[in-house]
This record gives structure tokens, C-alpha cells and sequence, in this order.
């Protein structure tokens, strides 16, 4: 009689994450101050975020807003929330969803939320509540749609014992599936490109990143991957709101200065004088986003963390966001160059108005002059 061995099972959580943008800055200790005098309906503790790779000048404020349904495999499940309030103006949700299955299940389950659509509504409304929460802390508000998700399966044991490499030569065919989000098998050539990008530090676990997911097998159920990952997913975050609205502040600079070049030299000189005084203004702004976005992208203490940040951020292209950033900002003090020079040539015109004008005055009193007095 033959008896076939049941596949093996793995416990863990997926670790789903909603970025938003909330300010160009939280003042987080008067958030903590609100927070503790406030009485709100589902906050049920907050803390200061804590990492040991990471470190930040102002730590930022978690704030455990309870639990939110999602439906999931034909059933709905109470799923905890966590939302971790950063200084830089972000606000990251975290939906933890535990399991205990086989990985048909799981990549069954992966390409269910592949899409993120069972959380998009949750996530909205927990980033209408802390909108209220938080409002008084903010340093100017912003309004935007934009949202970065990325999701993170973590294993954290199995009936078998494998070490990291011995998980992806059994598992990699599932493990790139989860990734991708698919539910078919895939193809090696796919597979293989899947599991390119991976890090391991310890022979037991091993950490496998791709541009929206990442896989991680490590017994250690608080493991600082998650919060690099999270950390990177914020910035590009930042990155790709700034990068917007600079098109935007761009196409409108560019509009107005043809605008009022086209008034000429007298009619414009107003105009242009407040255009420039804006694009100063303007730049003041982009240099200092810049700089933070900088400093953030400094805040990895140790080496093996650093290389788990480029993993992740090499996936999510944030050096190319980053250039991009930076080519508007020379495109800005470009345009900034440039109406500076057209103030000067402007005052230069009028002095020299003036001065013919003058001249003119003299001329006609020299010739006027005898005949006035005769």
C-alpha cells in the first residue's frame, strides 16, 4: 500500500503595506501629545517606532488602530492594522494577516491580493481616521491619490527544517509564483529572474525581493527586513508625489515666463519680477525636499541593512526617481537663472529709458532756453 507524504505546511504572516502622504512634515511630538489626551475609537496603544538598523532623527509614532474585516477566500477575517506616522509627512498601513498552510494555499491566497483590491477600502478608511487624529500635527497638508502598496510574506516555521538556500532549491517555483502574483506554475526563465534579488545573512534565513513583493523565510517573527522594505516603499512614495508636482509647478513657471515675455520689456517687468521672486521661492522648497529625501536615504545603520536597502531600492528604482528629482531641480534654477538675468536686462532698459529721456529734457531746454528769454 503506498502512502503519499502531505506536502509540508509553513506558518507566518503577510505583511501588506498602504503609503500615503499626509504633510510635508509631522510634527511627531505634538502627535504623541494629541494622541495621549485624545479619546479616539479604535487607537488602542501607541509607541515610538523603534529598529535596530535604522535610525531617524525623530523616531517615528505608531499608532494600532484595532482591526479592520476583509474578505478573503470566500470569508470575511478580522485583520489588525498598524499605522507607523513618519516626520518626513508619510504615512505607512500595515494589514497583518497570519497563516498556517500549505503553499498551494499560500500562493493560492497571493494571487487573490494580488491586486490589493480586499484592502483598498479598509486602507482608505484607516487613512481617513488618522487624517482626523493627526491634523493639528501637520506642517502644510497635502491632498493626493497617489499610493504605494508592497506586500511582504513572511515565513517563520515549517514541519520541515531547511536552511535559506535549501528553502528556494525546494520552494523557489512556489516562492517566485507568490511573488509575481500568479497562480499558474511559471516558465524557469521567469523563475529564475524572480528569485534574482536575493540576501541572506544567518544559513537559516534568506530574504528575496521583486519590484511590489518580497519573500522572507527567517524564524525571527520581527525581523528588520520588513521595516527596510517599509522605509524604501515610503520613500519611493515621496519621491514620486515630489517628482509630480514638480511637472506640475514647471508647466505652470514655463506658461507664465512666456506669458509675460511676450508682454515685452515695460508691460512684463512686473510680472516677471514676481515670477522670479516665486521660482526663488520655489527652489527654497525643491532644495529642501531634496535634502530630506537625502537624509531619509541615509538612515540604514549597518552594512548588511545597507545591502537590504539597495536590494529593495534597486527594485524600486529609486535612484532613477532620485535623478529624476534632481534634473527638475536643474531645469528650476535654470529658469530661475534666467529670469534673474531678464530683472537685471529689464532694469538695465529702464535706467537707460531714463537716461535718454533726460538727455531729451537737456536738449530741449538748451534749444528752448534763448528763445524764452527774448
Amino acid at each position: 500500500m503506498n502512502t503519499q507524504t502531505p506536502p509540508p505546511r509553513f506558518r507566518g504572516n503577510i505583511h501588506l503595506f498602504f503609503c500615503f502622504e499626509l504633510a510635508y512634515g509631522v510634527n511627531v511630538d505634538t502627535l504623541e501629545r494629541l494622541l495621549a489626551t485624545q479619546v479616539t475609537e479604535g487607537v488602542i496603544s501607541m509607541r515610538r517606532s523603534k529598529s535596530h538598523y535604522l535610525r531617524f532623527e525623530s523616531l517615528p509614532l505608531i499608532v494600532r488602530l484595532g482591526e479592520e474585516k476583509v474578505r478573503l477566500r470566500g470569508e470575511t477575517r478580522p485583520v489588525p492594522v498598524l499605522a507607523r506616522v513618519f516626520d518626513f509627512g508619510v504615512l505607512s498601513l500595515r494589514f497583518t494577516l497570519p497563516f498556517d498552510c500549505g503553499f498551494a494555499e499560500l500562493v493560492a491566497l497571493s494571487a487573490e491580493i494580488s491586486d490589493g483590491e480586499p484592502f483598498h477600502a479598509p486602507s482608505l478608511r484607516c487613512l481617513r481616521r488618522i487624517k482626523g487624529i493627526v491634523s493639528q500635527a501637520l506642517y502644510r497638508p497635502i491632498e493626493s491619490d497617489l499610493m504605494e502598496d508592497y506586500t511582504v510574506f513572511h515565513v517563520t516555521g515549517s514541519d520541515e527544517p531547511f536552511t535559506g538556500r535549501e528553502f528556494l532549491d525546494r520552494h523557489g517555483r512556489e516562492v517566485a509564483m507568490i511573488l509575481r502574483g500568479e497562480g499558474l506554475v511559471l516558465s524557469d526563465q521567469e523563475t529564475s529572474n524572480a528569485l534574482s534579488n536575493s540576501i541572506s545573512y544567518y544559513p537559516g534565513d534568506v530574504l528575496v525581493v521583486d519590484w511590489d513583493r518580497a519573500f522572507v523565510y527567517d524564524k525571527e517573527e520581527h525581523t528588520d527586513h520588513i521595516h527596510i522594505i517599509e522605509f524604501a516603499n515610503t520613500q519611493l512614495l515621496d519621491m514620486r508625489y515630489f517628482d509630480r508636482w514638480l511637472d506640475g509647478e514647471l508647466d505652470t513657471l514655463a506658461r507664465e515666463v512666456y506669458a509675460e515675455g511676450a508682454r515685452g520689456p515695460i508691460l512684463g517687468g512686473a510680472g516677471v519680477r514676481k515670477l522670479s521672486k516665486r521660482t526663488m521661492a520655489l527652489m527654497t522648497d525643491v532644495i529642501w525636499l531634496t535634502d530630506e529625501i537625502d537624509n531619509s536615504l541615509k538612515a540604514i545603520d549597518t552594512l548588511y541593512a545597507a545591502r537590504v536597502h539597495r536590494a529593495i531600492a534597486a527594485r524600486l528604482y529609486l535612484a532613477e526617481w532620485k535623478r529624476g528629482l534632481d534634473r527638475k531641480l536643474a531645469a528650476l534654477r535654470e529658469m530661475s537663472d534666467t529670469l534673474t538675468m531678464r530683472v537685471y536686462s529689464m532694469r538695465s532698459t529702464v535706467i537707460e529709458l531714463a537716461i535718454v529721456i533726460l538727455i531729451l529734457i537737456e536738449l530741449f531746454v538748451a534749444i528752448l532756453g534763448p528763445g524764452v528769454k527774448h
